[in-house]
């Protein structure tokens, strides 16, 4: 009885497994095959839904096999994408449009065939090339306005700090029997000038070694000026 047993023991567990590694990877092979048939073909939505199949039954990550398919899968989303194919068009010049509508193959994916698919999709919409060149030129204006306000915030804010740094450090030159005077200037108040009576040399490379300099550079400070007011004054561009 024992023995009769196994076998069909055996046999169930078997049944209850999934494809083996060899069968899955033939499935995966074919799918990615039959998706790019229909990406020939222009069936977009049936490409994606091939290659949605194949991401659930993808091999373990770090496979070759695994890599080439989910990019592809990207390639693919991004071909089907109206926002995509439609930036991709307002961003071509008029000069551009007209290549393209007589066949030039513009390179925007790396699979050749999800390529040649968004190129069909862009070739379609031409006649609304001027709206969609319109709108593109407006948001790059809008981004440059964003990234221009954002730099000034920026730079006012860490101009700010610097000057609050001159102060601290002020103090602590003070704390330390030192009458190192501290100023800051320049735009956007890059420029740190310290003035002390007994500045040399010596002083110049007790900074270096000590990391000052490195400290001022961290701190957003592009030039760095010792002086004695009398006959040592050395200026370090950071």
């Amino acid at each position: 009885m024992k023995h009769f047993l196994l076998p069909l023991i055996s046999g169930l567990l078997l049944a209850g497994c999934g494809p083996g590694e060899d069968e899955k990877r033939t499935q995966i092979t074919q799918l990615i095959e039959a998706s790019h048939v229909d990406m020939q073909a222009g069936r977009g939505d049936s490409a994606d839904f091939k290659l949605t199949r194949a991401l659930r039954i993808s091999p373990e990550k770090g496979d070759l096999l695994n890599a080439e398919l989910n990019a592809l899968s990207f390639d693919v989303v991004r071909a089907r994408s109206d926002d995509f194919r439609d930036k991709s068009l307002g961003r071509l010049s008029a000069k551009a449009v007209v290549a393209l509508k007589k066949g030039d193959n513009i390179t925007y994916l790396d699979d050749a065939d999800a390529n040649g698919f968004l190129l069909k999709r862009m070739r379609a919409r031409t006649p609304e090339w001027a709206e969609l060149r319109r709108h593109v030129l407006l948001d790059q204006t809008s981004q440059r306005k964003t990234d221009a306000e954002t730099r000034q915030r920026d730079e006012a804010m860490g101009a700010n700090l610097r000057r609050t740094y001159a102060t601290v450090l002020r103090d602590n030159f003070l704390d330390n029997n030192l009458d190192i005077n501290v100023t800051v200037s320049g735009k956007n108040a890059t420029y740190l000038k310290l003035r002390y009576a007994l500045f040399g040399a010596v002083w110049g490379r007790k900074f270096q070694t000590e990391g000052l300099f490195a400290k001022f550079q961290s701190m957003g400070f592009k030039k760095v000026e010792l002086t004695d007011n009398y006959d040592y004054d050395y200026i370090w561009t950071l």
